[in-house]
Protein backbone atom coordinates (compact mmCIF):
# COMPACT_ATOMS: atom_id res chain seq x y z
CA UNK A 1 0.00 0.00 0.00
CA UNK A 2 2.66 2.00 0.76
CA UNK A 3 4.35 2.12 -2.57
CA UNK A 4 1.29 2.99 -4.14
CA UNK A 5 0.88 5.79 -2.26
CA UNK A 6 4.27 6.88 -2.70
CA UNK A 7 4.21 6.00 -6.78
CA UNK A 8 1.08 9.12 -6.50
CA UNK A 9 2.93 11.67 -4.93
CA UNK A 10 5.55 11.12 -7.12
CA UNK A 11 3.31 10.92 -10.75
CA UNK A 12 2.08 14.48 -10.30
CA UNK A 13 5.72 15.98 -9.70
CA UNK A 14 6.99 17.52 -12.65
CA UNK A 15 10.72 17.21 -11.66
CA UNK A 16 10.16 13.09 -11.07
CA UNK A 17 8.99 12.50 -14.58
CA UNK A 18 11.95 14.79 -16.23
CA UNK A 19 14.21 13.58 -13.91
CA UNK A 20 13.24 9.36 -15.32
CA UNK A 21 13.12 10.26 -18.72
CA UNK A 22 16.68 12.16 -18.64
CA UNK A 23 18.20 8.92 -17.03
CA UNK A 24 16.67 6.30 -19.40
CA UNK A 25 17.42 8.86 -22.59
CA UNK A 26 21.00 8.88 -20.72
CA UNK A 27 21.96 5.21 -19.73
CA UNK A 28 20.99 4.59 -23.60
CA UNK A 29 23.08 7.12 -25.48
CA UNK A 30 25.96 6.50 -23.36
CA UNK A 31 25.13 2.47 -25.04
CA UNK A 32 25.04 3.89 -28.17
CA UNK A 33 28.57 5.93 -27.40
CA UNK A 34 29.98 2.95 -25.60
CA UNK A 35 32.19 1.52 -28.80
CA UNK A 36 33.77 4.88 -29.18
CA UNK A 37 34.59 4.58 -25.75
CA UNK A 38 33.55 8.26 -24.82
CA UNK A 39 30.50 9.33 -23.03
CA UNK A 40 27.97 12.01 -23.83
CA UNK A 41 29.65 14.46 -21.38
CA UNK A 42 32.81 14.02 -23.64
CA UNK A 43 30.45 14.95 -26.77
CA UNK A 44 29.19 18.32 -24.91
CA UNK A 45 32.50 19.40 -24.80
CA UNK A 46 33.56 18.81 -28.21
CA UNK A 47 30.92 20.39 -29.35
CA UNK A 48 31.40 23.37 -27.20
CA UNK A 49 34.53 23.56 -28.47
CA UNK A 50 33.44 23.32 -31.80
CA UNK A 51 31.01 26.43 -31.31
CA UNK A 52 33.86 28.23 -30.04
CA UNK A 53 37.11 27.12 -31.77
CA UNK A 54 40.09 28.14 -30.32
CA UNK A 55 38.13 28.82 -26.66
CA UNK A 56 39.66 29.26 -23.25
CA UNK A 57 38.95 26.42 -20.53
CA UNK A 58 36.35 28.89 -19.49
CA UNK A 59 34.58 29.37 -22.30
CA UNK A 60 34.53 25.65 -23.35
CA UNK A 61 33.37 24.54 -19.45
CA UNK A 62 30.44 27.84 -19.64
CA UNK A 63 28.95 26.53 -23.25
CA UNK A 64 29.44 22.89 -21.99
CA UNK A 65 27.47 23.93 -18.82
CA UNK A 66 29.98 21.95 -16.69
CA UNK A 67 32.60 23.34 -13.96
CA UNK A 68 35.68 24.73 -15.27
CA UNK A 69 37.32 22.14 -12.62
CA UNK A 70 35.96 19.08 -13.98
CA UNK A 71 36.45 19.72 -17.68
CA UNK A 72 40.54 19.32 -17.25
CA UNK A 73 40.55 15.87 -17.23
CA UNK A 74 37.95 15.62 -20.01
CA UNK A 75 40.52 17.94 -22.14
CA UNK A 76 42.85 15.43 -21.03
CA UNK A 77 41.60 12.58 -22.23
CA UNK A 78 40.32 14.09 -25.52
CA UNK A 79 44.29 15.57 -26.44
CA UNK A 80 45.49 12.24 -25.31
CA UNK A 81 43.15 10.33 -28.10
CA UNK A 82 44.41 13.33 -30.57
CA UNK A 83 40.87 14.66 -31.02
CA UNK A 84 41.33 18.06 -29.06
CA UNK A 85 44.22 20.04 -29.83
CA UNK A 86 45.96 22.51 -26.86
CA UNK A 87 48.03 25.77 -27.97
CA UNK A 88 49.25 28.28 -25.64
CA UNK A 89 47.73 31.70 -26.40
CA UNK A 90 50.54 33.97 -27.88
CA UNK A 91 48.64 37.32 -26.93
CA UNK A 92 48.47 35.89 -23.37
CA UNK A 93 51.18 33.14 -22.47
CA UNK A 94 49.38 32.14 -19.70
CA UNK A 95 46.63 31.18 -21.35
CA UNK A 96 45.67 28.14 -23.15
CA UNK A 97 42.86 27.65 -26.03
CA UNK A 98 41.52 24.66 -27.39
CA UNK A 99 40.26 23.63 -30.78
CA UNK A 100 39.22 19.99 -32.16
CA UNK A 101 42.12 18.26 -34.77
CA UNK A 102 40.37 16.88 -37.81
CA UNK A 103 40.15 13.82 -36.02
CA UNK A 104 38.09 15.30 -33.98
CA UNK A 105 35.89 16.85 -35.85
CA UNK A 106 35.19 14.00 -37.87
CA UNK A 107 34.76 12.20 -34.61
CA UNK A 108 31.87 14.82 -33.62
CA UNK A 109 30.32 14.43 -36.76
CA UNK A 110 29.94 10.55 -36.15
CA UNK A 111 28.41 11.13 -32.24
CA UNK A 112 26.04 13.87 -33.61
CA UNK A 113 24.28 11.58 -35.83
CA UNK A 114 24.42 8.49 -33.49
CA UNK A 115 22.59 10.99 -31.13
CA UNK A 116 20.58 12.62 -33.60
CA UNK A 117 19.12 8.60 -34.35
CA UNK A 118 18.96 7.70 -30.45
CA UNK A 119 16.72 11.24 -30.25
CA UNK A 120 14.74 9.94 -33.45
CA UNK A 121 13.76 6.54 -31.63
CA UNK A 122 14.13 7.80 -27.89
CA UNK A 123 10.97 10.52 -28.74
CA UNK A 124 9.18 8.62 -31.48
CA UNK A 125 5.75 9.35 -29.32
CA UNK A 126 6.31 13.14 -29.56
CA UNK A 127 5.73 14.54 -33.45
CA UNK A 128 8.10 17.12 -34.62
CA UNK A 129 5.76 19.81 -32.97
CA UNK A 130 5.21 17.94 -29.88
CA UNK A 131 9.40 17.63 -29.47
CA UNK A 132 9.92 21.34 -30.70
CA UNK A 133 7.08 22.61 -28.02
CA UNK A 134 8.79 19.77 -25.25
CA UNK A 135 12.37 22.15 -26.19
CA UNK A 136 10.59 24.90 -25.92
CA UNK A 137 9.21 24.72 -22.87
CA UNK A 138 12.73 23.37 -20.90
CA UNK A 139 14.20 25.76 -22.30
CA UNK A 140 12.10 28.25 -20.21
CA UNK A 141 13.09 26.77 -17.75
CA UNK A 142 16.71 25.51 -17.81
CA UNK A 143 19.04 27.76 -15.73
CA UNK A 144 21.74 30.49 -17.38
Amino acid sequence: MRHSSSSSRLSGLVGFHLRRVSAQSQIELEDVLADLDLRTIHYAVMAAIEVSPGGRQREIAGEARIRPGNLVPLLDQLEKRGLVRRAVDEADRRSVRFSLTDAGQAMLDDIHQRVLRHEQRFFAALDEVEQAGLIAVLRRIETP
